[in-house]
């Protein structure tokens, strides 16, 4: 077998790459494979390879690009061919001990410690900017589309590399600041590397949205949207979804480098934000601490959001959809469902992969428990569909993680209960919110299977109603 020549970076996305797809590859080279790797990927990590073929050119990209983050200047990417043996003999070539660990793993083999400190990685933090005949100077931007920051705009097949200093140790969640570049409706996806290695498999590819937001000239036509062009705040997110919520990594105390590569599209990145991972805490804690507090049920009247006047969305969409279009086909069609059929509403053709997401925000008088309910159509799948629920911009308790939609014949309202049909509350501040409703893959088996599809479901309204009313009428 031809023999390997590969940097750090490199072999850790490709491995991350097969362990997930599953791949047949070889690469001229005259070097053997490096034998050794991080006390991490040494420490036993071993798994299945998917099945499958895998083109893995963008991995390749990101790995190549970390050999050259060694000066402020740096040269062209390297054109490296590849050709296609067998996957055994690539995997036997690799060994066990070049494993790349998914998010689970890589989190289990560290302690549990949540720093509280916020660690901000700007543009005169940036140590390394790959793009033929540019350095990183040459692409710093202020007064980009009303801003007055800095910001290095990062190319597609591109990436910097920046410096961290890390005073606490424990796990960071990843944030960046940034703004896409228009003329596409496609999320920016990325690879991530920490010290020029991709830490876990799902880090080799993240994605960051779009962000659309209302148009009110467009609010008669229902939710006519347009791309936002102010800084968006972005945590990090594996492609799949498969891990519900934001990623993060595990950080020594000292110096790091991290390295944005872009896959696909540009984006304008102000800065890089590491802020204390967040402990999502099970419903019953969470209402165990409400009440010990002193936060009661309330009455008054409800707030009712109609779907199609959403505010936010990580989607484009220019027009409410129609029952007709948004629904599964139905063999037969009373004259009661006929006329519901004109209501207007965000369709189940508008959650088209996992991470869309719609944001309504909404204003409540009174501090209290709120109960909220949906009144939707999920007539797809018999296995159920599920949504993550937020509030401002967090999920309140880890069963809104993924909160399952059963398969029903027509449109019915359900307040979001738990398996016995108890009502959750939430406690809701006075004053105004945002509620996020995105969609994500179901089941408990999501995070290590691959190909989940999301399931549609088809929403009219959503009511937020005090939790001491007896029955709030819409």
């Amino acid at each position: 077998m031809k023999e390997l020549k590969v940097t750090t970076g490199y072999e850790m996305a490709l491995a991350a790459e097969c362990s997930v797809n599953g791949c047949e590859v070889t690469l001229d080279g005259a070097v053997s494979v490096a034998a050794k790797k991080s006390s991490l990927l040494r420490s036993g990590f071993a798994g299945d390879m998917g099945k499958g073929k895998s083109l893995l050119t963008l991995v390749l990209l990101a790995g190549l690009a970390v050999k050259s983050f060694y000066s402020m200047e740096i040269p062209s990417f390297a054109r490296i061919d590849s050709g296609v043996e067998t996957h055994n003999e690539f995997a036997q070539e690799l060994g066990a001990e070049n494993y790349v660990p998914g998010y689970r793993e890589y989190e289990a083999a560290f302690a549990a410690v949540y720093p509280k400190q916020e660690i901000r990685v700007g543009v005169e933090d940036c140590t390394g900017y790959e793009k033929p005949g540019q350095t990183a100077k040459s692409v710093i931007y202020t007064d980009h589309q009303g801003t007055s920051d800095d910001s290095i705009y990062i190319e597609e097949n591109s990436g910097a590399e920046f410096c961290v200093d890390v005073e606490e140790e424990g796990f960071y969640e990843l944030l960046l600041e940034y703004i896409p570049v228009t003329g596409s409706d496609s999320t920016v996806e990325c690879s991530i590397l920490i010290d020029k290695e991709v830490p876990y498999r799902e880090l080799a590819r993240v994605c960051y949205d779009r962000v659309w937001t209302r148009d009110t000239q467009l609010s008669e036509a229902g939710c006519g949207l347009t791309e936002q062009s102010a800084w968006i705040m972005g945590v990090t997110y594996d492609r799949e979804r498969r891990i519900v919520e934001p990623l993060s990594v595990y950080l020594t105390k000292g110096e790091h480098k991290v390295s944005i590569l872009s896959l696909k599209e540009p984006l304008l990145l102000h800065q890089i934000i590491l802020s204390q991972k967040k402990q999502v805490q099970e419903y019953r804690c969470v209402k165990g601490f409400w009440d010990a507090v002193g936060i009661r049920e309330i009455q008054g009247k409800p707030v009712v959001l109609e779907a199609k006047q959403v505010d936010r969305a990580s989607v484009r969409t220019e027009y409410p959809e129609r029952e007709e279009t948004g629904m599964a086909a139905m063999p037969l069609r009373t004259l009661a469902h006929a006329k519901e059929a004109k209501r207007s509403m965000i369709g189940g053709g508008s959650w088209d992969k996992a991470g869309s997401w719609f944001e309504w925000e909404f204003e409540v008088e009174e501090a209290g428990y709120y109960h909220i309910s949906l009144h939707f159509c999920q007539n797809y799948a018999r296995e159920g569909a599920c949504r993550k629920i937020m509030l401002d911009g967090a999920v309140p308790f880890r069963e809104m993680e993924r909160c399952e939609f059963d398969y029903g014949w027509g449109w019915k309202e359900d307040v979001l209960a738990d398996d016995a049909g108890e009502p959750y509350v939430f406690y809701i501040k006075g004053g105004k919110h945002t509620l996020r409703i995105e969609a994500v893959p179901g089941g408990t088996e999501s995070e290590n299977a691959g190909g989940e599809q999301v399931q549609p479901l088809s929403i009219d309204w959503i009511r937020i109603a005090p939790a001491g009313n007896q029955k709030a009428k819409k």
